[in-house]
């Protein structure tokens, strides 16, 4: 999905369940994982360095950090992932403050209609 706009970086938090997301765009897009602690402190970087202006960047977390990320660099607030969800991809294009164009996408298949077997 984002081999055609091509990644220029890829963070991560230092969790094992994060970084094994990660990785394997890092090293597809041959560029670093770079590991965050903070997505106030990330998200403040991206926003405000010149090397990250017009760069496509993928960035992992959790459910709790991931829709704290989006409000903070202009996306929608108010979203809320549960902890169990795993399937959630967010686009977020910024083109200045004021023109930010927002995706929320399902990964894989729409197990939503699906039981559990008896």
């Amino acid at each position: 999905m984002l081999e055609p706009q091509g990644v220029d970086y890829v963070f991560s938090t230092g969790y094992n369940r994060t970084m094994e997301t990660a990785s394997p765009s890092a090293d597809f897009f041959a560029t670093d994982l770079l590991i965050y602690d903070s997505s106030e402190e990330l998200i403040n970087s991206l926003v405000t360095r010149p090397r990250f202006s017009g760069k496509t960047i993928l960035i992992v977390g959790h459910s709790n950090t991931v829709p704290k990320l989006i409000a903070r660099a202009g996306g929608p607030e108010g979203l809320s992932i549960d902890h169990s969800e795993y399937d959630n991809l967010f686009f977020l294009h910024r083109s200045g403050d004021e023109n930010i164009r927002f995706l929320h996408l399902k990964y894989g298949p729409d197990l939503s209609g699906q039981q559990d077997p008896p």
